[in-house]
């Protein structure tokens, strides 16, 4: 059975340069996008494969802040990745999706399960998987674009419920529409998230974070807009609920007034 798998991929090797389907000038009316490339290389050697549909459906992403952590990342449904097997016939695999089922589908091996994996647990299990047509392969991931986090805002805000908004977002971003407009589009950024300082009615130096892992951290924006620091607007991780509660006449509270720049009046904290 071994046998004739190595043989077929030998045969799907040798004829991968007849399988690039492009645009030609015959058909120069179509949308670029939609050509699937694949084929050998000539000059390296080996099978370097494209998605274009994957570019496609990650077009409308929203920009990130920092780097992605990758040691810590679990990847899952909408994740772009790159896979890169390196061997006596190099493949490189690009604008792959993880699809609803949490599989990424690989043409020399099928479907693989990636979703709730590490980067590193996903390269061991695709490094298994293709063992079987390739001899010795090395498996390395990158994350061509990340998908969005789901997080879900509670409390006394107007607009509470579920937000999907971009990945590595801090506590700000995710809160502002919960507490202002309610527009859950995905793809709407940031503007001013400071304007719903002078609201009043909102503890925004006690957010709770709840995390999926069981841990509770917690946010403190009077602070972070304030001194500029950012452990007090940490990174908000997919699956987050955060608590925001809303103050009263008895919240203890601390007041600046007379030679100063301007009047201000913000909630206390030990």
């Amino acid at each position: 059975m071994k046998r004739s798998k190595r043989l077929f991929f030998l045969a799907v090797i040798s004829f991968f340069p007849y399988l690039v389907f492009a645009q030609d000038n015959d058909n120069s009316n179509q949308d670029q996008g939609t050509s699937i490339e694949i084929g050998a290389l000539d000059i390296l050697g080996g099978l370097y494969f494209i998605d274009p549909m994957g570019f496609k459906l990650i077009s409308n992403s929203v920009p990130f802040e920092g780097i992605l952590d990758v040691k810590n990342y679990i990847l899952g449904t909408n994740d772009l990745i790159s896979i890169k097997i390196d061997a006596v016939k190099p493949v490189s695999l690009r604008g792959i999706v993880v699809n609803p089922q949490g599989h990424v589908i690989i043409p020399i091996t099928g479907s693989i399960k990636v979703s709730g994996l590490t980067i590193e647990q996903a390269e061991a299990k695709i490094k298994e998987a293709v063992s079987e047509q390739i001899k010795d392969p090395e498996v390395s991931i990158t994350i061509e674009n990340p998908r969005p986090s789901v997080v879900h805002i509670t409390g006394g805000v107007p607009h509470p419920g579920k937000y999907i908004i971009p990945v590595q977002s801090r506590v700000d971003q995710a809160i502002f529409a919960s507490i202002t407009s309610g527009d859950r589009t995905p793809s709407k950024t940031l503007k001013n998230s400071s304007e719903f300082l002078n609201s009043g009615n909102y503890s925004l130096r006690s957010i709770q974070i709840f995390h999926s892992d069981g841990t509770v951290s917690e946010a403190d924006l009077v602070k972070y807009f304030r001194t500029g620091n950012l452990s007090s607007n940490p990174f908000i991780k997919d699956g987050d609920l955060i608590s925001i509660t809303p103050t009263n006449r008895e919240t203890p509270k601390v007041s600046i007034s007379g030679a100063v720049k301007a009047d201000y009046e913000f909630e206390y904290k030990k």
